[in-house]
């Protein structure tokens, strides 16, 4: 009796064994099919978006605008390459290796649209890529503008930021300084160092008189700016200087904003980006 006992026990062990794997498996299947899936369907929305996108485009007469608001697929990012206009998921874009390695991979996995005009995004992403917009919350509206046969695309937050900025090169911290536009283009001559601390504490003194809240609808302790500049030569663009208005404890979130300005010289030419950042102060406990 004892030994039918035990093999009845060990037979319904066998059975709960079974179950489980099975039911392992199907969990792991559903998972992978459901990945799958959603996978399929943020493709297919991206697609959708920029379909309409670049209809919405082709229909711009000079001089008009449009607005399209943009639904879907969360987390991803739009940005302009090579005369196409594509979306991925940014997911892609956070590994290792150089940007333009993940932006070509980027293409290869999302979608694209040819495009036979100019077309300008002026915003850049969190990881430092030009011409992207990340859609990290929706529904998210972008505004097109189309002048002299070329078309922007910017965000709320770029339109606002290009209005506050609109004079910015004409800046001074005071009337006995020098403008931005000045001290920039002495600094692109000679590289002095004293000129470069000119031109963080007039960039300071401006956002410091800024209306955060209203510009960018968000509160001024988790408000920084950042500065790059470049020379872009023969299509390469070289980092010439940075400098932020945020401290080592400042973690950088989302961007806002940016927005670029060009000094052009007889072969080459000076580009300045200036980027609003979203992020929170981080605490820091000492070792």
């Amino acid at each position: 009796m004892k030994n039918k006992k035990a093999d009845f026990t060990m037979e319904e062990v066998v059975k709960i064994l079974l179950a489980v794997i099975s039911i392992t498996a199907l969990i792991f299947l559903a998972a992978g099919l459901y990945g799958i899936f959603t996978k399929k369907t943020d493709l297919e929305q991206a697609r959708k978006s920029l379909d309409e996108i670049t209809e919405m485009m082709k229909g711009l007469e000079e001089g008009g605008q449009g607005q399209y608001l943009v639904v879907a697929p969360k987390d991803w990012i739009l940005f302009v390459r090579e005369k196409k206009l594509c979306m991925c998921d940014k997911s892609q874009i956070l590994g290792a290796g150089s940007n333009q390695e993940k932006i070509l991979e980027c293409m290869k996995n999302g979608a694209c649209e040819d495009i036979n005009y100019d077309l300008k995004i002026s915003h850049i992403c969190s990881f430092y890529i030009s011409e992207c917009i990340e859609f990290n919350k929706l529904p998210a509206t972008l505004f097109l503008d189309k002048e002299k046969d070329s078309v922007s695309l910017n965000t709320k937050e770029d339109l606002n930021f290009e209005e506050s900025l609109g004079a910015i090169l004409e800046y001074k911290k005071d009337s006995n300084s020098k403008t931005l536009e000045e001290l920039f283009l002495n600094y692109f001559k000679d590289s002095k160092s004293e000129i470069k601390e000119e031109i963080k504490i007039s960039l300071e003194t401006y956002f410091n008189t800024l209306d955060i809240k209203e510009v960018f609808g968000v509160e001024r302790k988790d408000f920084g700016w950042e500065l790059e500049t470049f020379r872009i030569e023969n299509e390469r663009k070289t980092p010439i200087f940075g400098i932020n208005g945020f401290g080592l404890t400042f973690k950088t979130e989302e961007v806002l904003a940016s927005k670029s300005f060009v000094f052009a010289e007889e072969n080459y030419e000076n580009m300045i980006t200036i980027i609003a950042w979203k992020g929170s102060i981080s605490s820091r406990t000492g070792m």
